[in-house]
């Protein structure tokens, strides 16, 4: 039952060398922000929030024993020491030397990405798959978010605020990864998210990708599961790419911004948070949605894009 809820925890408290951790984009006008509450269980067993500011590319790492870690089952509920992360908002009492952050953000018009039996989730059949090394989950393509937080005497006042949510488990991150999403465009409701990786399995390895466009109300499945495929062009003088995917239905064009940018974050190796990696969380991309006679069914630039590019490039083209 918890594969059909890939927004639940997934794991338990008793397993070793395992991480699981969900990400919460919020965006309000210029600024954007990434809250990242999660646990990591190894040979240094902690739960974890990360945070990074999208302007300032200010990132912070709260470290919490494990046992202030908790979870309600079968309902996204995380409390974090005096922290809380649901299906439904984001609250904050954290007071220590290094930060100070408290208030409180409200999500409403919570947009799911579809889950059947067939296809549990954005990994489709293959999130049915024992031993692989990472899982993902997308918990809400878009949705609503108001409120304010104060973070190190800084008021975030979010109103009309746009918000994301998606999540990973399992034991390491891919050895080499790209990754980006966007839910601002000028059609509001829009969202896209795309990740393409190394994927280690069972002493071997492939590359696969996953990811999504929802506009007007239609999913538009782009994945390895489902037969489609993608071809990345470097530019490596202007540092950008250009990504092209396709499938029986549709061809999703991909133009992403400089990517030398970004904050630091913490990301897993066999359970423990020893990796470190960039990400951007207010570049621009371009997307085309065209059908395969080529009517151009969308095509407008996101704002405020996450952005991962991790790893040996090579590994991936």
């Amino acid at each position: 039952m918890k594969i059909l809820h890939p927004e639940t925890f997934q794991g338990n408290l008793k397993r070793k060398k395992y991480f699981e951790g969900w990400y919460y984009k919020i965006v309000s006008g210029s600024d954007v922000y990434a809250f990242i509450p999660g646990l990591a269980l190894g040979k240094d067993s902690h739960a974890f929030i990360q945070i990074i500011d999208g302007k300032s590319h200010d990132t912070a790492y709260i470290r919490f024993p494990i046992e202030e870690f908790n979870c309600k089952p079968g309902s996204l509920d995380l409390r974090i020491g005096n922290n809380r992360f649901t299906g439904d908002g984001l609250s904050f009492d954290e007071q220590r030397d290094s930060i100070s952050l408290q208030g409180k953000l409200t999500f409403t018009g919570i947009t799911p990405y579809p889950v059947t039996p067939s296809s549990p989730g954005i990994m489709g059949i293959f999130g049915y798959l024992p031993l692989m090394e990472c899982y993902h989950g997308v918990v809400s393509v878009d949705h609503k978010v108001e409120g304010e937080l104060i973070w190190n005497g800084k008021t975030i006042t979010v109103n009309q605020g746009r918000g994301y949510i998606e999540k990973d488990w399992g034991r390491s991150m891919p050895s080499s990864w790209i990754w980006m999403q966007s839910n601002i465009f000028k059609t509001v409701g829009t969202s896209f998210m795309l990740s393409i990786a190394r994927i280690p399995f069972l002493g071997s390895s492939f590359k696969g990708h996953l990811g999504f466009f929802y506009h007007q109300n239609i999913f538009y499945p782009f994945a390895t599961y489902n037969g489609s495929r993608y071809t990345i062009t470097e530019d490596s003088i202007n540092h950008r790419l250009q990504i092209k995917l396709e499938n029986r239905k549709n061809i999703l064009e991909i133009s992403t911004p400089d990517l030398l940018s970004g904050g630091e974050l913490m990301a897993p190796v066999e359970g423990g948070m020893e990796r470190r990696i960039r990400e951007q969380t207010n570049a621009s991309i371009h997307i085309r949605l065209l059908s395969r006679d080529g009517e151009c069914i969308f095509e407008e630039t996101g704002e405020s894009c996450g952005l991962e590019i991790t790893g040996k490039m090579a590994e991936l083209i």
